[in-house]
Protein backbone atom coordinates (compact mmCIF):
# COMPACT_ATOMS: atom_id res chain seq x y z
CA UNK A 1 0.00 0.00 0.00
CA UNK A 2 1.58 3.36 -1.26
CA UNK A 3 1.91 6.18 1.35
CA UNK A 4 1.20 9.90 0.75
CA UNK A 5 1.81 13.20 2.26
CA UNK A 6 -1.65 13.93 2.58
CA UNK A 7 -4.94 12.56 1.26
CA UNK A 8 -7.92 14.98 0.19
CA UNK A 9 -11.18 14.53 0.64
CA UNK A 10 -11.22 13.36 -3.02
CA UNK A 11 -8.55 11.40 -3.58
CA UNK A 12 -5.74 14.06 -4.84
CA UNK A 13 -2.57 14.07 -3.29
CA UNK A 14 -1.74 17.41 -1.00
CA UNK A 15 1.83 18.93 -1.15
CA UNK A 16 3.16 19.80 1.85
CA UNK A 17 3.68 23.25 3.48
CA UNK A 18 7.22 23.46 3.32
CA UNK A 19 6.80 23.03 -1.00
CA UNK A 20 4.34 25.57 -0.41
CA UNK A 21 6.42 28.56 1.24
CA UNK A 22 9.42 27.36 -0.97
CA UNK A 23 6.43 27.78 -4.26
CA UNK A 24 5.45 31.48 -2.66
CA UNK A 25 8.90 32.58 -2.00
CA UNK A 26 10.02 31.63 -5.57
CA UNK A 27 7.46 33.67 -6.90
CA UNK A 28 7.74 36.67 -4.57
CA UNK A 29 11.54 36.33 -5.36
CA UNK A 30 10.48 36.44 -8.86
CA UNK A 31 7.81 39.10 -8.74
CA UNK A 32 10.31 41.08 -6.58
CA UNK A 33 13.31 40.66 -9.70
CA UNK A 34 10.79 41.60 -11.88
CA UNK A 35 9.80 45.01 -9.93
CA UNK A 36 13.56 45.52 -9.76
CA UNK A 37 14.64 45.19 -13.47
CA UNK A 38 11.34 47.34 -14.27
CA UNK A 39 12.55 50.25 -11.79
CA UNK A 40 16.05 49.91 -13.25
CA UNK A 41 14.98 50.08 -16.86
CA UNK A 42 12.76 52.73 -16.04
CA UNK A 43 15.13 54.74 -14.71
CA UNK A 44 17.73 54.34 -17.37
CA UNK A 45 15.09 55.35 -19.63
CA UNK A 46 14.27 58.50 -17.72
CA UNK A 47 17.66 59.51 -17.22
CA UNK A 48 17.98 58.84 -21.58
CA UNK A 49 14.92 61.15 -22.29
CA UNK A 50 16.02 63.89 -19.94
CA UNK A 51 18.54 66.31 -22.19
CA UNK A 52 21.25 67.46 -20.56
CA UNK A 53 21.71 71.07 -19.42
CA UNK A 54 22.09 73.57 -21.85
CA UNK A 55 24.95 75.92 -20.38
CA UNK A 56 25.18 79.14 -22.60
CA UNK A 57 27.79 81.48 -22.08
CA UNK A 58 27.73 85.48 -23.10
CA UNK A 59 29.96 86.39 -25.41
CA UNK A 60 31.34 90.17 -24.96
CA UNK A 61 31.36 91.74 -28.70
CA UNK A 62 35.30 92.58 -29.48
CA UNK A 63 35.91 96.16 -28.46
CA UNK A 64 35.28 98.64 -30.82
CA UNK A 65 37.37 101.58 -30.84
CA UNK A 66 35.91 104.75 -32.14
CA UNK A 67 37.97 106.29 -35.17
CA UNK A 68 40.19 109.02 -33.77
CA UNK A 69 38.44 112.92 -35.10
CA UNK A 70 40.21 115.85 -34.99
CA UNK A 71 39.25 119.06 -33.15
CA UNK A 72 37.53 121.83 -35.99
CA UNK A 73 40.77 123.95 -36.09
CA UNK A 74 40.42 127.33 -33.79
CA UNK A 75 39.43 130.25 -36.00
CA UNK A 76 41.39 133.54 -34.91
CA UNK A 77 38.91 136.51 -35.00
CA UNK A 78 40.24 139.89 -34.99
CA UNK A 79 39.32 141.52 -31.70
CA UNK A 80 37.88 145.12 -32.82
CA UNK A 81 39.88 148.17 -32.09
CA UNK A 82 37.92 150.72 -29.84
CA UNK A 83 39.48 154.20 -29.95
CA UNK A 84 39.21 155.34 -26.04
CA UNK A 85 38.09 159.24 -25.83
CA UNK A 86 40.27 160.73 -22.96
CA UNK A 87 37.62 162.45 -20.40
CA UNK A 88 37.69 166.21 -21.20
CA UNK A 89 38.52 168.07 -18.38
CA UNK A 90 35.90 170.65 -17.32
CA UNK A 91 36.52 173.61 -14.70
CA UNK A 92 32.84 174.93 -14.25
CA UNK A 93 34.24 179.17 -12.58
CA UNK A 94 32.04 179.87 -9.10
CA UNK A 95 30.27 183.19 -9.41
CA UNK A 96 30.92 185.60 -7.28
CA UNK A 97 28.26 185.77 -4.17
CA UNK A 98 27.44 189.44 -4.95
CA UNK A 99 26.37 188.46 -8.70
CA UNK A 100 22.94 188.40 -10.12
CA UNK A 101 21.61 186.63 -13.01
CA UNK A 102 18.86 188.13 -15.41
CA UNK A 103 17.24 184.77 -17.01
CA UNK A 104 14.98 185.41 -20.22
CA UNK A 105 11.15 184.77 -20.12
CA UNK A 106 10.54 181.31 -21.33
CA UNK A 107 9.01 181.01 -24.91
CA UNK A 108 5.14 180.71 -24.88
CA UNK A 109 3.96 176.97 -25.63
CA UNK A 110 1.05 178.81 -28.31
CA UNK A 111 2.93 181.51 -30.43
CA UNK A 112 1.69 184.58 -30.90
CA UNK A 113 -1.22 184.76 -33.87
CA UNK A 114 -3.57 187.62 -35.19
CA UNK A 115 -7.11 186.87 -35.96
CA UNK A 116 -8.10 185.23 -38.80
CA UNK A 117 -11.72 184.48 -40.55
CA UNK A 118 -13.29 181.58 -40.89
CA UNK A 119 -13.76 182.03 -45.00
CA UNK A 120 -17.18 179.54 -44.84
CA UNK A 121 -18.88 181.89 -42.88
CA UNK A 122 -18.53 185.05 -44.72
CA UNK A 123 -21.75 184.92 -46.88
CA UNK A 124 -23.37 187.72 -48.43
CA UNK A 125 -25.56 189.62 -47.17
CA UNK A 126 -29.51 189.71 -49.00
CA UNK A 127 -29.78 192.92 -51.18
CA UNK A 128 -32.21 195.20 -49.86
CA UNK A 129 -35.32 195.50 -51.60
CA UNK A 130 -35.64 199.21 -51.87
CA UNK A 131 -31.96 200.01 -52.38
CA UNK A 132 -32.47 197.43 -55.48
CA UNK A 133 -34.95 199.12 -57.18
CA UNK A 134 -33.47 202.03 -56.40
CA UNK A 135 -30.26 200.87 -58.22
CA UNK A 136 -28.31 201.46 -55.16
CA UNK A 137 -24.89 199.66 -55.23
CA UNK A 138 -21.77 200.62 -53.25
CA UNK A 139 -18.94 199.05 -50.91
CA UNK A 140 -18.80 199.49 -47.11
CA UNK A 141 -16.14 198.94 -44.92
CA UNK A 142 -16.41 198.14 -41.01
CA UNK A 143 -14.15 197.96 -37.85
CA UNK A 144 -14.99 194.36 -36.49
CA UNK A 145 -14.67 193.63 -33.13
CA UNK A 146 -13.93 189.88 -32.42
CA UNK A 147 -14.36 187.87 -29.07
CA UNK A 148 -12.18 185.27 -27.74
CA UNK A 149 -14.76 182.85 -28.77
CA UNK A 150 -14.56 183.99 -32.42
CA UNK A 151 -17.68 185.95 -32.48
CA UNK A 152 -18.45 189.53 -34.19
CA UNK A 153 -19.56 191.47 -30.95
CA UNK A 154 -19.45 194.86 -33.44
CA UNK A 155 -19.65 195.99 -36.46
CA UNK A 156 -18.41 199.78 -36.67
CA UNK A 157 -19.32 201.88 -40.22
CA UNK A 158 -15.98 203.25 -41.00
CA UNK A 159 -16.66 203.98 -44.74
CA UNK A 160 -20.28 204.17 -46.43
CA UNK A 161 -21.64 203.09 -49.26
CA UNK A 162 -23.45 206.07 -49.68
CA UNK A 163 -26.47 204.16 -48.75
CA UNK A 164 -28.10 204.27 -45.12
CA UNK A 165 -30.00 200.82 -45.90
CA UNK A 166 -26.71 199.51 -47.14
CA UNK A 167 -24.54 200.27 -44.39
CA UNK A 168 -26.81 198.97 -41.96
CA UNK A 169 -27.69 195.52 -43.81
CA UNK A 170 -23.97 194.96 -43.86
CA UNK A 171 -23.36 195.28 -40.04
CA UNK A 172 -26.60 193.75 -39.34
CA UNK A 173 -25.37 190.63 -41.07
CA UNK A 174 -21.79 189.95 -40.59
CA UNK A 175 -22.63 190.22 -36.73
CA UNK A 176 -25.08 187.56 -37.17
CA UNK A 177 -23.31 184.90 -39.48
CA UNK A 178 -19.60 186.00 -39.83
CA UNK A 179 -17.17 184.25 -37.63
CA UNK A 180 -13.42 184.28 -37.04
CA UNK A 181 -10.51 182.50 -35.08
CA UNK A 182 -9.58 184.66 -32.37
CA UNK A 183 -6.41 186.36 -31.78
CA UNK A 184 -4.06 184.62 -29.61
CA UNK A 185 -1.82 186.62 -27.00
CA UNK A 186 0.33 185.10 -25.04
CA UNK A 187 -0.65 181.76 -25.25
CA UNK A 188 -4.74 182.69 -24.83
CA UNK A 189 -7.34 183.69 -26.89
CA UNK A 190 -8.25 187.50 -26.48
CA UNK A 191 -9.89 189.88 -28.17
CA UNK A 192 -9.30 192.07 -31.25
CA UNK A 193 -10.29 194.26 -33.99
CA UNK A 194 -10.03 193.56 -37.93
CA UNK A 195 -11.57 195.32 -40.87
CA UNK A 196 -13.95 193.92 -43.29
CA UNK A 197 -15.34 195.10 -46.44
CA UNK A 198 -19.01 194.00 -47.58
CA UNK A 199 -19.61 195.22 -51.11
CA UNK A 200 -23.37 195.10 -52.66
CA UNK A 201 -23.42 194.72 -56.72
CA UNK A 202 -26.78 194.32 -58.45
CA UNK A 203 -25.19 192.20 -61.10
CA UNK A 204 -25.15 189.43 -57.98
CA UNK A 205 -28.14 190.84 -56.52
CA UNK A 206 -30.66 187.99 -54.59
Amino acid sequence: MEKFDAVTHIGMPVKSPLRRYLSVGLVVAIHVAAIYALANGLAVKIVKVVPHVLQAEVIAPPDQKKPDVAPPPKVAMDQPKVDTVPVPEIDIAQPPSNQTIDLAPAENAVSDSAVSSVTSTHTRPPYPVMARRMGKEGTVRLKLTISPEGRVVDAAIVKSSGTDELDKTAAAWVIAHWRYKPAIQGGSAVTSTTLADVTFSLKNAR
